[in-house]
């Protein structure tokens, strides 16, 4: 550590007497008069990769000679532009064009990476003037990202403290779930024919996906991380989610849920294990019938949506008293979110979504496969809050509590409220720990993220860490969830 600091005290120092250096020949470049300051002008003007009038000839001039190219590396290697941009007396908006070249120049030489070449009035020399500075400052930069410039992006290039911060989940686990994208194309490349190798657009997807505090695109950790300017990011993230919901969108859609039909038992008995074990022989563990799923909603916010006010009006919910969107979920006993439905617009409350998802007729589909496979001794039921309607045998919600309730309806709700609210949890995992990109406004803005792709690879990407880690909920009830490889092979049960 005491190495460290000291070789960043003297690389600061090595780079402040560069900077002196480079002052120096500026004021005596904008001192002098004559044939000097005419050099300096051609310098400038062929730094900018632009022909530009002169003060003294009105004309445009490019650097031909040793002295000139010799210029244009001081000033390109300085952090002065924004000085010799005042010195030309160019316009705002060209200014911070500069100052954004100027960026992205740095940022190449600091991470090794291919300079960028100009848009317009290339040269050869410039290329080799900043190739040559580039090799020449390469080796004196500390590598403070850990980064390994020679090859794209792979999780070898990760620490143990980074992969931690930026995904929640160790090198092992990291591995396996790159290893279920091993369907995708060896190199992706997006609409805008921008290509990626698979292992660097997972973990880019993964990054912004899973990210502590979300992560945007104009990030400049982030951009230094791949290597990618922001428009180049945002292509292959939009391609990564709506792309992997797509794929694996059968792990959490209604067509699938008969598969769950051999998971209902184990739920159901470790859920009336716990409503029995609160009851204390008040009540009946059973009066909500054989509780084997539980659902509820959630809303995430978004930004006030621009345009006509009757799009502002929708996406705003009166309850919460902000602009969003809801979603509806099934939790099994082991953690799984074995059912995934929205995002819904904000003013849609839980009623109207369990109406639009048609949950009723699936679940009952799911409970006669269920009771094909396992008899007519269990009587299965989803058990939601006081918000959902009463449809049993299906569908069963809390009592109705008043002064006139009987003492065992209270001490049944109390008794099934814990289980309940175990799908409180699931929601916080997965908002809080593996995708926090959902608490993020900026990146479900209406009509410009592909939010329901987002949402539904969020739920997925839950699942594929409930399977690696477990979660809170498989510590309550003792379910375990299968292994990564045998969930996505279609099993919903750990061995027991």
């Amino acid at each position: 550590m005491q190495t460290s600091k000291n070789f960043e005290q003297q690389f600061k120092h090595a780079v402040f007497l560069v900077m002196d250096e480079v002052i120096r020949q500026l004021d005596i470049l904008v001192k002098g008069r004559g044939q000097r300051r005419q050099q300096f002008s051609k310098s400038l003007v062929f730094l900018r990769g632009t022909a530009r009038d002169t003060s003294s000839g009105r004309r445009g001039y490019v650097a031909t000679n040793a002295d000139s190219a010799m210029v244009a590396i001081q000033i390109e290697g300085s952090l002065f532009l924004s000085e010799c941009d005042a010195i030309m007396q160019d316009d705002e908006g060209r200014r911070r064009a500069r100052k954004r070249r100027l960026r992205r120049v740095t940022t190449a030489i600091e991470l090794g990476l291919q300079i960028p070449k100009r848009r317009r009035h290339d040269t050869d020399l410039m290329d080799a003037a900043m190739e040559n500075l580039s090799r020449q400052l390469r080796p004196a930069i500390p590598n403070v990202l850990g980064m390994n410039p020679a090859h794209p992006r792979c999780i070898a290039d990760y620490s143990d403290k980074a992969l931690r911060k930026y995904f929640h989940v160790n090198r092992e686990e990291l591995e396996r779930i790159v290893s279920v994208f091993s369907g995708f194309d060896d190199t992706i490349r997006t609409r805008k024919g921008s290509a990626w190798p698979r292992e660097t657009a997972v973990l880019c997807f993964l990054r912004r996906m899973m990210a502590r505090g979300g992560t945007d695109y104009d990030d400049e950790n982030f951009q230094q991380e791949f290597g990618r300017q922001q428009g180049c990011l945002s292509e292959i993230f939009t391609f990564m989610v709506v792309e992997f919901s797509r794929r694996f969108e059968y792990l959490i859609g209604t067509p699938e849920l008969n598969r769950f039909a051999q998971a209902l038992v184990v739920s159901a008995d470790a859920i009336r294990a716990k409503m029995t074990a609160a009851l204390g022989g008040v009540g009946s563990a059973n009066a909500f019938g054989d509780i084997a799923l539980m659902v509820d909603g959630m809303f995430a916010s978004t930004p006030r949506p621009g345009g006509p006010w009757a799009w502002q009006r929708v996406m705003y919910s009166g309850h919460k008293k902000d602009h969003g969107y809801h979603f509806l979920a099934l939790i099994l006993a082991n953690g799984l979110i074995a059912w995934f439905f929205g995002p819904s617009v904000g003013r849609n409350g839980d009623l109207v979504m369990l109406r639009e998802s048609h949950l009723i007729p699936a679940a009952t589909i799911l409970f006669n496969q269920a009771n094909i496979l396992h008899g007519d001794e269990y009587h299965f039921s989803i058990y939601g809050d006081r918000i959902f309607p009463n449809v049993p045998p299906v569908l069963c919600r809390a009592h109705r509590i008043n002064i006139l309730s009987p003492p065992h309806h209270v001490a049944e709700n109390q008794a099934a409220n814990k289980p309940r609210t175990e799908i409180e949890h699931v929601f916080a995992n997965l908002t809080n720990k593996v995708c926090p990109i959902v608490k993020n406004p900026n990146a479900l803005k209406v009509r410009a993220s592909p939010v329901t792709a987002i949402f539904k690879s969020a739920a997925i990407l839950t699942n594929f860490v409930t399977c690696l880690r477990g979660n809170q909920t498989v510590k309550y009830f003792g379910v375990l969830a299968p292994s990564l490889e045998g969930y996505i092979g279609g099993e919903v049960l750990g061995a027991h």
